[in-house]
């Protein structure tokens, strides 16, 4: 077959002409709506690939589709995906088996009906078909597993397996590109300014409404002096009060659909309003519309502040107003919060809905709960628009459209995140923040950011261009490498902060060019003090090297100190007087540590004597989880020495984990039993079940 004859037979092929007369959207096998986890409900248009698709190479085969429909529908009303992880879970498998199908039919002249035709020499075919795509790697196996996974689940469990082989791809071990802290302070106060501008023209608009009346609804006679020709000009529409107040009807006319404005009124208001047309008033239409809403522009500035603080990227648009979506640790009155109250923003990641917590501080401007306050009051007409909308849908309910827009509704109301969008109408001129809005608004933000640099910056070259090439990614990764460095290398309390199950996944975000050059120092040190250690006769004691690679103080006298001071779980301790002030605040200066909680103090020291008292501690705190409230617990300090007392298990006792679970679990019912005490304390048990 000629070159030109293929062609023409792909394209007739390809061709939109659908297999069935065409059917109405709502009784079409083939256009359903699946509810996301986040409550939204989504359209699922599966109708392309019956009729065929010329534009992306897919000839419809309506017999292949309606076969995999039941297994498309369980597999999405199983899982109940979030709307990006609904999107991928098509686009991996529908798009590569139609394209290929059609390829086999054009190419070959085979045709496969259904999942049952499907051979194991096609999977080989296959795995040809997509080496020759333009898919990376990782993709293209992503792409090739799970068309296998839907056409042997859409088999049935009486067919043949297919047996299709494998794609394999190397390790992604890439370095990551240093995070250059300068350019995410110089990011981060330019998302200040952009804050703060917004911050200025809400309280503008407060002052507005108050004397401002639609310039419509002011009777206007005009008085032409002797001898003037021409229009005389209405002055009450140049006035930013009354713009402001009709700019209110406007949008909440785009939303609702509420008829509050003549088409003529709101084409004056336009033309007041932009530079570009006669007529214009001093204020443009931008101007307006931020001082009755937010915009993209400084929701995405919230969002990045959010991210910096926090470590989360995705997990930011978990944050759901209809829980609790904070809780004050410290403070008497939630809406009087002083600067050094301490707050837990609660999130769930959407890719996986694993629960999040991140602490910061409450009162200041600056920080997530408050930038997340602050927004909240911008947004208080959208919602009240939205609400309103909602009421007339109500009315209509026995219309599809109508549910799917309440429920569109609903999980806007929902999220923190929402600006007014002027080029949408009804609920799409409420924008929630996505990717897309952070893609559009952080280019802003970088320039804001280069052109505002002191005047002794503006010469860094490498500074700029560290600014321009900033990725939101890299507020995590970011916040990864602040906390490592300050933990002087913890990676499991980057672990837990970044809420990873797999150390393997933090070793990823740490794995930063800069720290890989930190860690190459250490290992020199460490190989200095060993021989240091050799030369002088000692043998070679792991604590030793770990405190004097830490510790550049670390004398005699301390070796002297750890060998004679223990504490209650077997553990030594390099300054028993002085504890920290966040593991014993009420410490009295002179006295020994009294608290001895030492798996999360810096002066504390394992030994491998210490085995059987962390077994104890471990116990306790297993005691302490089951009669604690869930929420107290994850938000005390117990559930991080609990997870360090399991860390040092695993790290540092390896070859004896079951008999410390055994010594654990054999304390703990000492403890049920009211044989032992927590902590030795008899009075903390009741204060425990209070």
């Amino acid at each position: 077959m000629g070159k030109f004859d293929k062609k023409r037979r792909f394209e007739e092929r390809c061709q939109a002409v659908p297999n069935s007369p065409p059917k109405p959207a709502g009784s079409d096998p083939l256009y359903f709506q699946v509810q996301t986890t986040a409550g939204q409900v989504r359209a699922v248009d599966l109708r392309r690939y019956r009729d065929g698709d010329a534009e992306h190479g897919i000839g419809g085969s309506e017999t292949l589709i309606l076969d995999l429909l039941p297994q498309i529908k369980e597999a999405l009303d199983g899982t109940r995906p979030s709307p990006k992880a609904l999107t991928s879970w098509l686009t991996r498998r529908l798009p590569p088996l139609f394209k290929f199908v059609t390829m086999l039919e054009v190419d070959i002249g085979v045709v496969l009906r259904t999942a049952s035709d499907f051979s194991n020499e096609d999977g080989a075919i296959f795995k040809e078909f997509l080496l020759l795509e333009d898919i990376n790697g990782i993709d293209r196996r992503k792409y090739f597993t799970a068309v296998h996974s839907l056409l042997s689940s859409a088999r049935g469990p009486g067919a043949a397996t297919l047996h299709w082989p494998e794609i394999e791809v190397g390790p992604d071990l890439r370095l990551h590109d240093d995070v250059d802290s300068s350019a995410l302070r110089e990011i981060y106060h330019a998302c200040k300014r952009v804050l703060s501008t917004a911050g200025l023209i809400s309280k503008k608009s407060k002052d507005w409404r108050r004397y401002g009346i639609r310039p419509d609804q002011i009777a206007f006679e005009p008085v032409r002096p002797p001898g003037r020709r021409g229009s005389i000009r209405n002055e009450a529409w140049t006035e930013p009060a009354n713009l402001l107040v009709l700019a209110n009807d406007v949008v909440r006319q785009r939303i609702t659909g509420e008829e509050l404005v003549p088409q003529s009124v709101k084409t004056r208001f336009i033309r007041q309003t932009s530079p570009s047309v006669p007529g214009y008033a001093g204020i443009p239409t931008s101007e307006v519309y931020a001082a009755i809403a937010p915009t993209a522009l400084e929701v995405a500035a919230s969002v990045l502040i959010v991210s910096m603080e926090t470590g989360w990227i995705d997990a930011v648009s978990g944050i759901d107003l209809s829980s609790k979506w904070y809780t004050v640790r410290r403070g008497n009155d939630a809406g009087n919060l002083g600067k050094t109250d301490s707050v837990a923003i609660h999130s769930r990641r959407p890719k996986t809905s694993k629960e999040l917590t991140a602490i910061g501080l409450a009162g200041a401007r600056f920080r997530s709960f408050q930038v997340i306050r602050a927004l909240l009051k911008r947004s208080d007409f959208l919602r009240e628009c939205l609400l309103a909308r909602r009421k007339i849908l109500e009315r209509e309910l026995h219309l599809a459209s109508s549910v799917e827009e309440i429920a569109e509704i609903d999980f806007l109301l929902k999220s923190p995140w929402l600006f007014f969008n002027p080029r949408r109408r009804g609920t799409q001129s409420v924008g929630v923040f996505s990717a897309s809005t952070m893609q559009h608004s952080l280019k802003v933000i970088k320039e804001m950011a280069v052109k505002a640099l002191p005047r002794q910056k503006r010469g860094r070259e490498d500074l700029a261009n560290s600014i321009q090439s900033f990725r939101w990614s890299d507020a995590r990764d970011g916040f990864a490498s602040h906390l490592y460095e300050q933990s002087r290398g913890n990676i499991f309390l980057v672990q837990k902060s970044l809420n990873h199950n797999d150390i393997a996944t933090t070793k990823h975000y740490i794995r930063q060019k800069r720290m890989l050059r930190q860690r190459f120092d250490a290992f020199r040190d460490v190989m200095r003090a060993i021989l240091d250690e050799l030369r002088s006769g000692r043998m070679l004691d792991p604590t030793v090297l770990f405190l004097t690679l830490h510790q550049p103080e670390f004398e005699a006298k301390d070796r002297e100190k750890l060998a004679r001071y223990r504490t209650r779980m077997g553990m030594g301790c390099l300054d028993p007087a002085s504890p920290s002030s966040q593991i014993a605040p009420g410490h009295s200066k002179g006295r020994l540590c009294a608290v001895q909680r030492c798996i999360l103090c810096r002066n504390g020291v394992i030994f491998t004597d210490a085995y059987d008292g962390l077994a104890k501690r471990h116990a306790e705190l297993i005691w302490v989880r089951r009669n604690s409230n869930a929420m107290r617990w994850l938000t005390s300090t117990f559930a991080w020495e609990l997870d360090a007392i399991e860390v040092a298990r695993d790290e540092l006792f390896a070859d004896k984990v079951a008999q410390f679970n055994e010594q654990s679990v054999e304390h703990l019912g000492a403890l049920e039993r009211k044989d032992s005490f927590v902590f030795d304390e008899p009075e903390l048990r009741g204060l425990l079940n209070q």
